[in-house]
């Protein structure tokens, strides 16, 4: 077993991974097309300095897993150099929670951004994620608004 980050040949688990997460959140209109698009992506991106995918790995089988995207903006106040993260798909194997995986991975992606730069991560929290990511120091913002096109 092992916490680490992932590397190319984890490509295909990651697209397995990603797609079992987004099967329980909200399940794609077109799976295939959606797993296709996620391998695209994560075959080019992965690694790139755009995304890094944080792993643990239990006799080779991806456990539980998050993702941070990173992106290059306008410098803010709550950024200054303007380096942000979107940390997406943090995800456990239903037989591996509430053993702190998903914690420790969180806090091993927030100690690798703050090495990479980054001065603010941002996510979309799901209820059960909600006490996690508040434990970790996340902050739920009163101006944060979106608009979906």
């Amino acid at each position: 077993m092992e916490f680490r980050i992932a590397a190319a040949e984890d490509v295909d688990a990651l697209t397995q991974n990603r797609m079992d997460f987004v099967a329980e959140i909200r399940p794609p209109d077109d799976p295939e097309s959606f797993r296709r698009v996620t391998h695209a992506y994560l075959k080019e991106h992965l690694n790139d300095g755009t995304l890094v995918a944080y792993l643990y790995v239990e006799d080779g089988a991806i456990l539980s897993s998050c993702m941070l995207c990173i992106s290059q903006v306008m410098p803010m106040r709550s950024a200054p150099n303007g380096k942000i993260g979107l940390l997406i798909n943090v995800y456990t194997a239903p037989s591996h929670r509430r053993r702190g995986l998903a914690r420790s991975l969180v806090g091993m992606m927030l100690d690798h951004a703050r090495e990479l730069g980054l001065t603010k991560v941002e996510l979309e929290a799901t209820e059960d994620g909600y006490p996690v990511y508040r434990s970790l120091g996340f902050t739920v913002s009163e101006r944060h608004m979106e608009r979906r096109l």
